[in-house]
């Protein structure tokens, strides 16, 4: 396809990787024509060694949750988090500098 320059597949992991030029709508509308669901971590350039994504996921006995960070460059990231298993009303997250706990948020940063 015009606007897709390489397709990196790790079977292992569940992840695809797609570098081309194509909006991110039209990749994600393509994979999901081969059946599969597809979910977006990360877009950015992949020349910049600075560009990066990470998955944390929340696996308890009631609230499951996954959050996904990607750094688009130095100034942006995307943040898309899910939970399921919270209690009905108003909830909030934090993301902290550090995860040492040992002082509460004085030392998570």
């Amino acid at each position: 396809t015009t606007g897709i320059q390489n397709i990196e597949v790790d079977l292992n992991n569940q992840v695809v990787r797609v570098r081309g030029s194509l909006p991110v709508k039209i990749m994600l509308d393509a994979l999901h024509q081969t059946g599969r669901d597809a979910r977006l971590i990360g877009q950015g350039n992949p020349d910049d060694f600075l560009v990066s994504a990470a998955v944390a996921e929340f696996k308890g006995p009631v609230i499951f949750g996954v959050v996904r960070l990607a750094q688009v460059n130095m100034e942006l990231a995307r943040i898309e988090a899910t939970f399921s298993g919270l209690s009905p009303g108003k909830h909030g997250w934090s993301i902290n500098e550090f995860g040492d706990l040992t002082k509460g948020a004085e030392s998570t940063g």
